[in-house]
């Protein structure tokens, strides 16, 4: 079967069993411009970090009970929620594409930081001066998903920048998110789901 390739970001929604509890967790999956969409038997990674199955809902969520009900992952949200503090952000921003020297994401940091104090990625990650940094171009690497997600779009505005038009409604991502989260246990048994496009 043909790969169909995304044009543009776009998230899907992934229902799983919950470890506990009678609601399937839905979970979100991101999609970026120019990668393959995915198709049933697909094994990918949540916002959250979680690896799941693209495939059809589960219909039980325990044996003998169906599964009529699904609630939003709220690690999977917190990725998508606005900031607590918004990081005001000009409308055509200047920015600097940092990785730590060795790791595999690009993280992105607004130019409006002080030379002498540490540089905040749109994540919410800090690097200072001691850190031992590759500075790149921003077709280098691979992204942040958290930084990627939060650099569509003009803080505050509720609209994007200027040559992005994502699939998906997203205000700011939340500088809560933590790149730790990335490490989490194994699946969860009957990990499969409903998959929905936004668009």
């Amino acid at each position: 079967m043909t790969d169909h390739i995304s044009d543009q970001p776009l998230l899907i929604e992934q229902d799983v069993c919950p470890p506990v509890g009678l609601f399937l967790d839905r979970h979100q999956v991101f999609v970026d411009a120019g990668q393959p969409i995915p198709k049933p038997g697909d094994r990918l990674k949540a916002l959250c970090g979680l690896p799941i199955t693209i495939g059809p809902p589960p219909t039980e969520v325990l044996p003998g009970i169906p599964a009529t009900h699904a609630a939003d992952c709220p690690e999977c949200r917190a990725v998508l929620a606005p900031a607590e503090e918004a990081t005001s952000v000009p409308s055509a921003p200047v920015r600097l594409f940092v990785r730590s020297r060795g790791a595999i994401d690009v993280h992105i940091v607004p130019a409006i930081t002080t030379a002498s104090g540490p540089l905040i990625s749109l994540c919410g990650r800090s690097f200072t001066v001691d850190d031992d940094l590759e500075h790149l171009t921003s077709a280098s690497g691979a992204p942040c998903v958290p930084c990627l997600l939060r650099s569509l779009w003009v803080a505050g505005s509720g609209r994007v920048l200027p040559g992005h038009r994502p699939r998906f409604t997203i205000d700011r991502v939340s500088a809560r998110w933590k790149i730790g989260r990335s490490h989490r246990p194994g699946p969860r048994s009957g990990a499969a789901a409903t998959t929905r496009h936004r668009r």
